[in-house]
């Protein structure tokens, strides 16, 4: 499957592509504030959160204003502005990582090279 990667253009969205580069990995880049998600992304990236929208919206965003809003009208919001959300964002489909945490984000490298590497 492919890694999907959503960035916007801070720090961490920097280690991330450095860091994906670094190990080899192939990726589909996606700028949020340029090619804004759809709903259908966004409804997909939900269903992999445990705690829903505030999973995947930045602690220093003040969510609670997502609080009076139906599904579809904070979908709708986060299409037409996308800067809540927290970035990077990687997904294959199956695993989801939100920002730039070098351990967790080892899930993304694929078995065979960390077979090869002797992370395993």
């Amino acid at each position: 499957m492919v890694l999907h990667v959503y960035f916007s253009n801070g720090q961490s969205d920097r280690k991330v592509r450095k860091w994906l580069v670094s190990q080899g990995i192939p990726y589909k880049e996606h700028r949020i504030k340029k090619d804004s998600l759809s709903k259908k992304e966004l409804k997909l990236l939900l269903r992999h959160t445990e705690n829903g929208l505030d999973d995947l919206i930045k602690r220093t965003v003040d969510s609670s204003h997502f609080d009076d809003m139906t599904l579809t009208q904070a979908l709708d919001s986060l299409i037409k502005d996308p800067s809540p959300l927290r970035t990077p964002i990687l997904f294959d489909g199956k695993k989801m990582e939100l920002g730039f945490h070098e351990e967790e984000i080892r899930c993304f490298i694929p078995h065979e090279l960390r077979v090869l590497a002797g992370s395993v």
